[in-house]
């Protein structure tokens, strides 16, 4: 009961913060990585404090320059960027998932958001619901039924974010320092 309620506190939270802000959606290009890999270093950063056993921030590239290029160019993938007065404020990252009929799974086809951020100062502003709506937008389009994500229990605007737009919990990774 206490996550249920710590779950529709930060909900609530969130929906009463959002501030409106004028903004452009476009497919990204290849000249906005640098931008986009500025903005997941903020993301990572912000993981780093939450997990420094999990993560760290070194000083490579946290988005490898091929495989950028290889989700613009690749079908089964999109990247979106929002712009706020030209500049690149925000983007998300999925792609199509395939899973074959197993033993323990059925067969089926899902788009999973793999990478989303945006800028501190224009989170709260709308920008990570157009993102995810643009997500869900394009996975209809490839005559997907459902988008999944991954959020850290840190990251609780996100996950206010995420469930005033109806995603609710399927699986949970859980840990303990053993020494």
């Amino acid at each position: 009961m206490q996550r249920q309620s710590s779950s529709l506190h930060c909900l609530l939270r969130w929906l009463l913060t959002v501030e409106k802000t004028s903004f452009d959606l476009r497919l990204a290009q290849a000249n906005d990585y640098t931008a986009v890999e500025a903005l997941a270093r903020q993301l990572y950063r912000v993981r780093e404090v939450a997990h420094p056993t999990v993560f760290v921030v070194a000083d490579a590239a946290l988005i490898d320059p091929k495989e950028w290029q290889f989700a613009l160019d690749d079908e089964d993938h999109i990247i979106a960027a929002a712009e706020v007065d030209g500049t690149v404020s925000g983007f998300v990252h999925a792609s199509i998932q395939r899973v074959k009929q197993s033993l323990r799974h059925q067969e089926r086809q899902y788009a999973v958001i793999e990478m989303m951020a945006v800028s501190p100062e224009h989170r709260r502003s709308g920008i990570g619901r157009g993102l995810v709506q643009h997500v869900q937008d394009w996975a209809s389009e490839q005559g997907l039924s459902e988008v999944e994500l991954e959020v850290y229990d840190a990251n609780r605007d996100a996950i206010g974010l995420y469930e005033a737009l109806g995603y609710r919990s399927i699986k949970r990774t859980m840990s303990i320092a053993v020494r």
